[in-house]
């Protein structure tokens, strides 16, 4: 068993689990939307946090995916060209997963997966990069029915 497959076996399985899908080109933004979303309430999954370079990451990636209370799409026009967002969206659909997405970027004339039609959407494209993560955080926080990650330290 790899080190990614304990920790997604170990997380604590009283925490709601959050799932972000999207481009590696939007990594950035996508990480600290994730810092800002982390607390000691919602446990996140993050590509880059839970795989090693040995994983064999698609049955670690859909293993989490079954295994998550909420399913993040960050959109923006690289994701909507990624092939593996795309099968990752695939994946939360065929397991019925709650859905959100986060538009990162203007989408221009490109337009939303059939799939993600009933998702609840929020728009953090024209907010900073620090608006964005507390939007974010605090709209998840919400569908979760947790407490944000700025009030869980209180």
């Amino acid at each position: 068993m790899t080190s990614a497959q304990s920790s997604v076996i170990a997380q604590d399985a009283a925490l709601p689990l959050v799932f972000f899908s999207y481009a590696r080109r939007d990594g950035d933004l996508v990480r600290q939307i994730v810092a800002t979303t982390s607390s000691p309430a919602i446990a996140t999954w993050l590509d880059v946090e839970m795989l090693g370079a040995d994983d064999h990451w698609q049955p670690i990636m859909a293993d989490a995916v079954r295994r998550s209370d909420l399913f993040i799409v960050c959109v923006s026009p690289a994701s909507l060209e990624s092939r593996w967002v795309g099968v990752e969206i695939d994946h939360a659909v065929r397991n019925g997963k709650a859905m959100l997405a986060i538009l990162l970027a203007p989408l221009g004339d490109a337009q939303l997966p059939v799939a993600l039609g009933a998702a609840r959407a929020i728009n953090v494209a024209s907010m900073t990069p620090a608006a964005a993560a507390d939007t974010a955080a605090t709209v998840i926080a919400e569908i979760l029915g947790v407490s944000p990650s700025s009030d869980a330290a209180l």
